[in-house]
């Protein structure tokens, strides 16, 4: 079971300097903020997205992972666990 903000996270306007990006779940809760006053707003607004699509990310790792353990084995696998386990904090 994930214990993570729920999902879809997106990137969101904040009222805050245009180099800062909220980062908000499903119900409107703020869960991170992106900034960076030397990158610029682009690299912000990239960053933004790329974190708010980690859950989704995630699910699908872990859906591909069963997909290709069931038809082939890798030494990848262990690896992939391994960092699933990790971002889920069940290691």
């Amino acid at each position: 079971m994930n214990h993570h903000s729920i999902a879809p996270w997106k990137p969101a306007h904040s009222f805050t300097p245009a180099y800062i990006r909220d980062i908000k779940d499903a119900q409107g809760e703020l869960i991170a903020q992106v900034c960076d006053l030397e990158k610029g707003l682009q690299e912000v607004l990239e960053n933004a997205r790329l974190i708010a699509a980690a859950p989704e990310l995630l699910q699908l790792v872990e859906d591909l992972l069963t997909l290709h353990i069931a038809h082939h084995n890798h030494p990848t696998h262990a690896h992939a666990r391994k960092l699933i386990n990790q971002i889920k904090g069940t290691q």
